[in-house]
């Protein structure tokens, strides 16, 4: 009874290595063609994103962009836009930890308002969905959030030139009332 058990298990261990040699349809190096594909993940490279540059630089110049939380912020950003999303890991903790400084750092006088803190948490909120991402490997959703990330900065970038040119307007007005109140004849002059 063994032997006629062992020669049923050799029939089919030798029909079941035939059957693969013979397999005409799939070339001899499909399988490791196959694992290859496994091994390497299919990321497109999204194109270098172009940020929204703010009008008013003159006021940013000499306010927000003195302020090192923000700088470091906005570097942080921007250098994700260049790189391989493949290899994010890294960047976007260092892009989270300059988030969280900025975040709680005050910033100049005029951009200290809720609109620009929500906006940043906004930003952060998306950085750490780019991170959760990039840590499952799932890089078809990881270059959608990158996408919303940088939209998301771009509107925060639009709402600090908003503030900006608010900051300008009231500085100019200001200067303004401050000539009338020191010259007493321009007032009388205009009425």
């Amino acid at each position: 009874m063994n032997s006629t058990f062992l020669k049923s298990i050799g029939l089919v261990f030798i029909l079941s290595v035939s059957s693969c040699e013979m397999n005409p349809t799939k070339p001899k190096n499909y399988q490791s063609e196959v694992l290859d594909s496994i091994d390497q993940p299919v990321v497109k490279m999204p194109e270098v994103r172009k940020f929204f540059i703010p009008k008013n630089t003159e006021v940013l110049d000499s306010t927000l962009y003195l302020n090192e939380a923000f700088v470091l912020f906005k570097k942080n950003i921007e250098a994700l836009s260049e790189l391989d999303p493949t290899g994010l890991g890294l960047y976007l903790k260092a892009s989270l930890s300059t988030s969280n400084k900025l975040l709680n750092a005050t910033l100049p006088a005029g951009f200290e308002v809720p609109a620009i803190k929500s906006r940043v948490r906004v930003v952060k909120t998306q950085l750490l969905r780019c991170k959760y991402y990039s840590q499952q490997e799932d890089y078809e959703l990881l270059n959608l959030g990158l996408i919303e990330l940088f939209d998301s900065y771009d509107i925060l970038l639009k709402r600090i030139d908003d503030v900006a040119q608010i900051e300008d307007a009231l500085f100019v007005n200001e200067f303004e009332v401050k000539q009338e109140l020191e010259d007493p004849k321009s007032r009388l002059r205009k009425n």
